[in-house]
């Protein structure tokens, strides 16, 4: 397994659900998990795309309260199949696509194994996740996941983003979300991405 040399970076973690695709294939991935909704109808092995689907809402679709600063801000389950050859490792990020700038960073995991497809709803906030997997802290400061909390009007689109990498990235103390996400580039096999969007009546409470 390849991992880049370390520089300075602040992790954090989440509880990944592992299941690997060799042991039960996507397909049985997509039959056991009836409820997951992809963006399109995912093909199945051999062919199988890479797509990021979640059991939490239907993509394009509202994000629900529970995933809000409105209720328990827990993050949304997510499942995905399809990765390409030569995967050694899932980042996963959530922006605000609306957001001031400076402020649309929600949520990286980043070293999550090539052996996984989904993390589970309300994962921990924590440094080190299980499989070496870790997590970024956010542009609010935070390690974890920061659900919606748009100013009153219009919806935000949140786009959640799924990149599989040719390798690890170094999990080291002092990683933000920003040099995950300058780290990643060079190393990007293939992308897909998942959109929900959140709208705040005027007098919600943050």
């Amino acid at each position: 397994m390849r991992t880049l040399p370390s520089s300075s970076w602040v992790g954090a973690g989440f509880g990944v659900l592992c299941v690997a695709c060799a042991e039960i294939g996507c397909q049985s991935l997509v039959s056991r998990n009836p409820g997951i909704n992809f963006p399109s109808p995912p093909a199945l092995p051999p062919f199988a795309k890479f797509e990021l689907g979640t059991s939490s809402f239907i993509p394009g679709g509202d994000i629900p309260r529970a995933s809000t600063c409105d209720g328990p801000n827990a993050s949304p389950a997510l499942a995905w199949i399809g990765p390409p050859s030569g995967t050694e490792s899932f980042v996963l990020t959530m922006h605000d696509a609306e957001a001031a700038a400076g402020h649309s960073t929600h949520w990286v995991v980043y070293n999550i194994p090539a052996s996984a497809t989904g993390l589970p709803e309300a994962t921990i906030q924590r440094e080190e996740l299980d499989g070496g997997a870790r997590q970024a802290v956010n542009d609010f400061g935070k390690t974890g996941y920061s659900g919606p909390c748009p100013p009153p009007g219009a919806p935000h689109h949140y786009v959640f983003k799924l990149y599989a990498l040719d390798a690890r990235l170094p999990p080291q103390p002092g990683t933000t979300a920003e040099q995950v996400e300058q780290g990643l580039k060079a190393h990007i096999l293939a992308q897909t991405e998942m959109t929900g969007k959140d709208a705040r009546e005027k007098g919600s409470a943050h």
